[in-house]
């Protein structure tokens, strides 16, 4: 057993070893610290390496806000455009705006400030001849609907020619805001109108007489925008047509930036391969009727050989006049009539005071749109007039007519009766033939009898006034 002094000895050597030890862990744990990058200056390299590198880019970002348009783009867009191709489709279409409407100009243009936000607005320029007319408003305006017709043809006939432009959004949609159709479309549904311009070209004095009878009933717009005018001739296709071109061939002689804008093709029209030959009017007028072309021959005609209830009546009346005219009331609505000038012969005709027609002048002037109805119907059909079937029309006669003039049938017979050689001549009835001359109908004894009574009528029975 060791003695207490040694063993308390090797107890503090036991203690100082495993200091040593501690110290030796120690110096070990300070060495690897001094080797090794501090935590702390990681942290800092990452804050500069922060600094000095930019982030990568936001790719969604990228591809939702392309970079802006600008007018050297649209520029490039615009000649995608196809203002032919959209006529094409309107000219087609069923819809009677559309077929009256003709597009002069398709366009992109950018609205805003420079380096701000701006916007595309797609242009679509033209003219109409169908507007809308508004309660109290004095001129018509672009109708309603049309916006909405012209933007699906668009559509239809232009975004494939868009695809993969900016101007389209990923589901295939344009981006461009339509300018307001009521800035960019003229209207021509007023005095404008060609058929209204026209109409009133015939009622000037110095072409009355070439012109009586003939209508201009309507007009459209075809696929290279050249204007069809549907109408009614007064005389044979080769005498009529002439008198017609002569008003157009006027209306050209105005200065061009004065002409009518329908009288001008649209500058796109004159790139067709028909834009040689291509005018800007073309005529679909034809005559009344193929083998009667002259309108008072015709209603004398019908006249003459009416059976119906009002038979007497119109065989003692002779037409001397039709004509046809464009009025437009206080609220601005715009009425097609057509004016007769007539006589009549019937004894006891009674004739209305004027804007208060009798029943006999309501009699014939029924018996007159009865006779004018069919056959313009018929040429409307045949004809392919645009608006086919019948032609809306007021009907009405001309000032101081219906003229009643008395027959002279006793003043006729009086004068038969002073010539004995004519004792037994009978003169029932003066009525009017188709040609509109008197027809005279009775009894005479001998044919040199006959011979006579000619001689008495022509000299008691004045020759037609067709004033």
């Amino acid at each position: 057993m060791l003695r207490p002094s040694l063993r308390a000895a090797c107890l503090a050597a036991g203690l100082l070893f495993a200091a040593g030890l501690l110290w030796a862990q120690a110096d070990r744990g300070t060495d690897k610290k001094k080797t090794d990058p501090t935590p702390p200056a990681e942290k800092d390299q990452d804050k500069d390496n922060k600094k000095t590198t930019p982030p990568p880019p936001d790719k969604d970002k990228s591809k939702s806000e392309p970079p802006p348009l600008t007018a050297k783009d649209l520029e490039k867009f615009n000649q995608s455009l196809s203002p032919a191709l959209l006529q094409e489709k309107m000219a087609q279409d069923t819809d009677e705006v559309l077929r009256r409407t003709r597009i002069t100009e398709l366009s992109f243009e950018l609205r805003g400030v420079a380096g701000d936000k701006q916007d595309v607005y797609l242009n679509i320029r033209g003219i109409t001849l169908k507007g809308d007319r508004k309660p109290g408003e004095p001129k018509a305006t672009v109708p309603a609907d049309l916006e909405a017709r012209l933007t699906k043809l668009f559509d239809d006939s232009h975004l494939r020619l868009l695809r993969g432009t900016p101007l389209l959004t990923e589901d295939g949609k344009l981006k461009a805001k339509l300018t307001s159709l009521q800035e960019t479309i003229t209207v021509l549904d007023d005095a404008g109108h060609p058929a209204r311009t026209l109409q009133e070209m015939t009622r000037e004095p110095n072409r009355k007489a070439a012109l009586d009878g003939t209508l201009f009933a309507d007009a459209t717009f075809d696929a290279q925008g050249q204007l069809i005018v549907d109408g009614l001739l007064n005389d044979a296709t080769a005498k009529a047509l002439p008198e017609v071109k002569k008003l157009l061939d006027d209306l050209k002689k105005i200065h061009v930036e004065k002409r009518p804008a329908w009288l001008k093709l649209p500058e796109w029209s004159y790139k067709t391969k028909l834009s040689s030959t291509l005018e800007p009017v073309k005529l679909n007028m034809h005559p009344w009727d193929d083998k009667d072309t002259a309108p008072l021959a015709l209603l004398q005609k019908h006249l003459a050989e009416d059976k119906g209830p009002d038979a007497e009546l119109c065989h003692h009346t002779r037409a001397l006049g039709v004509q046809f005219s464009y009025t437009q009331d206080d609220k601005g609505n715009w009425d097609r009539r057509c004016l007769f000038k007539v006589e009549t012969i019937l004894p006891g005709y009674v004739k209305g005071d004027p804007g208060k027609p009798s029943a006999d002048d309501v009699k014939l002037l029924n018996a007159l749109e009865g006779i004018c109805k069919p056959l313009w119907k018929a040429v409307a059909q045949k004809k392919n007039f645009a608006a086919g079937g019948d032609l809306p029309m007021k009907f009405a006669f001309q000032q101081d007519f219906p003229r009643f003039v008395k027959s002279s049938l006793t003043e006729l017979q009086n004068a038969l009766s002073a010539d004995p050689s004519l004792d037994g001549t009978l003169i029932e009835k003066v009525t009017f033939d188709k040609s509109g001359n008197y027809l005279i109908q009775g009894y005479v004894n001998t044919k040199e009898a006959a011979d006579k009574v000619k001689a008495v009528v022509l000299k008691v029975l004045k020759a037609p006034d067709k004033r």
